[in-house]
């Protein structure tokens, strides 16, 4: 957990506050979850045939797969 805390001192002092802005795991887990976050991909045409278009990444894709949590993410992350 020490690359999540903010550089500084008050960062430091404030590192188990209840204060403190989620990580990064807090955050891809809880977009993951969120029905409502459908995000868009960019068309990269140069790069590959595969990205010609944008796409919307609806929820609807993953909706049948489990729900996630800031530990999984992070597993499955370094795990790659």
């Amino acid at each position: 957990k020490r690359h999540d805390i903010r550089p500084g001192r008050m960062a430091i002092e404030n590192r188990n506050s209840n204060d403190q802005e989620p990580s990064v795991w807090e955050l891809m887990a809880e977009y993951w979850n969120d029905p409502a976050f459908e995000p868009v991909s960019e068309e990269l045409p140069a790069l590959h045939s595969d990205f010609i278009s944008s796409e919307v990444l609806s929820h609807e894709k993953v909706a049948q797969l489990s729900p996630t949590t800031p530990e999984k993410c992070e597993e499955n992350i370094k795990s790659m």
